[in-house]
Parts: C-alpha cells; sequence; structure tokens
C-alpha cells in the first residue's frame, strides 16, 4: 500500500498478533484519528499510535511547554520550553515514523470550534485534565457517530474508557453528568499526578483506540477500568443501561451497587437505618464531610469489617467513588448484601446539594 513499507521491521510485531496480520495494518495505515490534548496523557497516546502507524493524526492543543510539564509529558524537554506543543510533537513525531501524517492546531478545543474540528476522523481521544473538554468531546462523539476514547487521572488513579461506540453509553450517561456538574469536578493540575500513571493510562488509550481502528479485541464499552496504582487494585464497572428506581447497578466482580447522590439525601430526610463509612484520607475529611465512621483506605484492613452490621444498609464514600468502590467489593466478599458506593463521591454529593 502505497505510504506504507509492510516490508519493513517496523510493525513486524504487532503484524504477528493472531488477527492482526496485513489487514489489521492496513486499518490503521487509512485511520485518521483525532487527538485532544497534548500533555501527559496525550503524549503517550500520541507516541503510541504514531509508532503503530496510524495513518493520519491531528493534535489539538494551543498550550506552550512550561517545565512543570517535563516531569511527566514525555515528548518534551528542557529546549522545548516556551514553544506550542502541537509543533514540538509534529516535529518529534515525524522523527519516530515518518509514514504517518502529523496535522498540528495550536489551538483550544471549544464549544464554538470543536464540530468543525472534529468532522472526517475516525476516533477521538481526549487527554486534557479539563472536564469541560471531557463533555465537549463527548457531544461531538455521539453527534459525529465516532467513538470517544476517554482516560483520567486522579493522584496515583486513573480511568479508561469507550463511549459511544456502537450505541454504547455516553461519558454523560455513564457518569450520571449534566452540564452544572461540569465546572464543578476536579483536575489533575489541582490534585497531582503520578507520571508513571498518566503513562499507564494514556498507553491503555492508544490500546483502545487500536482495537476500536482494527476491530480487534472488545473494546471497554460500557464500562469503566479503575485503576489504583498505589494498592495495585484494578476494577472493572460494567453499567447496565437500565437502572433500577433505587440504585444504579454497576457490575464488578461480586456487584457492587451505587447509589446516586440524591438518592442518598433522600435517604437522610427519611431518617432511612443505614450505616455510613468515610474511607477518605485525614485531611480530605478534614475539608469537609457528611459524618459516618472513618477508616481511611491506606489504613483499612478485614478485621474492621467486624465495627459493621452485615444486615443493615452501608453506604462507603470517598471523594470521586473509586477507593469506596473497592472498599464495597471488600465488604460484598465478607457476606455484606446491601452494600453501595457513593456514586461520584464527596465531589458529586455536595455539588447536587448546592445544585438543590
Amino acid at each position: 500500500m502505497e505510504g506504507i513499507d509492510f516490508s519493513m521491521e517496523r510493525y513486524r510485531q504487532q503484524m504477528n498478533i493472531v488477527g492482526f496480520g496485513h489487514a489489521g495494518q492496513e486499518r490503521l495505515s487509512r485511520s485518521k484519528v483525532l487527538v485532544v490534548g497534548a500533555g501527559g496523557i496525550g503524549c503517550p497516546v500520541l507516541m503510541y499510535l504514531c509508532s503503530m502507524g496510524v495513518g493520519h493524526i491531528t493534535v489539538v492543543d494551543g498550550d506552550r511547554v512550561d517545565i512543570s510539564n517535563l516531569h511527566r509529558q514525555v515528548l518534551y524537554n528542557a529546549d522545548d520550553i516556551g514553544q506550542l506543543k502541537v509543533h514540538v510533537v509534529k516535529r518529534k513525531l515525524s522523527l519516530l515514523n515518518p509514514n504517518v501524517q502529523i496535522t498540528p492546531i495550536d489551538v483550544f478545543l471549544t464549544h464554538e470550534n470543536a464540530l468543525e474540528l472534529s468532522m472526517g476522523y475516525d476516533v477521538i481521544i481526549e487527554g486534557t485534565d479539563q472536564p469541560v473538554v471531557r463533555f465537549i468531546c463527548d457531544d461531538v462523539s455521539r453527534k459525529l457517530g465516532m467513538p470517544y476514547v476517554y482516560g483520567s487521572i486522579y493522584q496515583m488513579q486513573g480511568q479508561v474508557a469507550v463511549f459511544n461506540y456502537n450505541g454504547s453509553l455516553s461519558y454523560r450517561d455513564f457518569f450520571g453528568l449534566t452540564d452544572d456538574t461540569m465546572y464543578s469536578l476536579p483536575i489533575c493540575s489541582d490534585a497531582g499526578a503520578l507520571p508513571a500513571v498518566t503513562g499507564m493510562i494514556g498507553s491503555m488509550m492508544a490500546g483502545e483506540c487500536v482495537k476500536l481502528l482494527t476491530g480487534i479485541g472488545d473494546p471497554l464499552t460500557n464500562c469503566i477500568l479503575f485503576i489504583d496504582f498505589r494498592h495495585n487494585h484494578y476494577i472493572r464497572f460494567v453499567k447496565e443501561k437500565a437502572c433500577s428506581e433505587n440504585t444504579h447497578r454497576n457490575t464488578l466482580h461480586n456487584q457492587v451497587q451505587v447509589i446516586t447522590p440524591a438518592q442518598l439525601q433522600e435517604w437522610f430526610d427519611r431518617k432511612l437505618k443505614f450505616q455510613l463509612l468515610d474511607v477518605r484520607e485525614l485531611f480530605e475529611r478534614q475539608v469537609a464531610h457528611i459524618g459516618g465512621e472513618h477508616i481511611p483506605y491506606s489504613h483499612f484492613d478485614q478485621e474492621q469489617i467486624n465495627i459493621f452490621q452485615a444486615n443493615i444498609p452501608l453506604v462507603i464514600y470517598c471523594q470521586h467513588g473509586i477507593r469506596s468502590a473497592h472498599v464495597a467489593e471488600i465488604f460484598i466478599r465478607a457476606g455484606f448484601q446491601h452494600v453501595y458506593s457513593l456514586l461520584g463521591g464527596l465531589q458529586a454529593y455536595l455539588h447536587e446539594m448546592e445544585r438543590l
């Protein structure tokens, strides 16, 4: 095929994968991918898509390289400080694989330009730390009928998912988000991020993109893969499209159920009998909490389960709903049947209370 030399050793390893072969490589070479964000997550996404031979990669980012970027944004070095990221990306990726067409667009994705910039691509990948941009990508993805590969990080935790693929759930639907939520969600620059985790998440996003483009493997649709690198926990949520009246039921290894902030407030208002557990760290609880027992996630062990009664509903919360889901799984393994993780964590609950 023109522009791709299959006799080169470059792609031999991936072409040896069962089901991949020349056909898979040809599909990659014909593909066009839009990558939004050339930061900590975007850099490994771009590097691996380029090295694997995706035919055309467009990168959208209006930012310039700053010294604070260098510890996790691995495409840049000290000589690049002050330069527009997308132009540095084009120069370096062209050296990595000259067969791949790289188009730099040095603007930020906005509501106004998103539709025009996103037309004509097979997949959109968003690697920013901006919740507003996630909403924009989700909306554009649905409107144009192309899948959206999502990834995010929070300190030593990360998430990866694929939305809007063959009728699968959207970002908004999966998390139960509204437009009001987009300005209240945390960003990694505020919370902190471990560079190794950004690399892991970016690499996985590139892999999900390749699965979509080649048709090989099972994409992460209607589910989220949560990674807690600090404690080596990997949790896969599968959300059913049909939700029950009282809870959105997610399928974990042991059927962890989640309760929405509005539903939890209803439990408070009706003075229902239930147990409440905060698994955030002490410094987080000192900022804000909604009561309950406090056992930090970092100190949680099996013996502490005995503090709670198995026959009374238990609601577990953390800051964003990741750590609480894992602790809920531990309780279920111990025989608890009515365990709920607060969807979106305390952050979502407090926002819901402000909205009401």
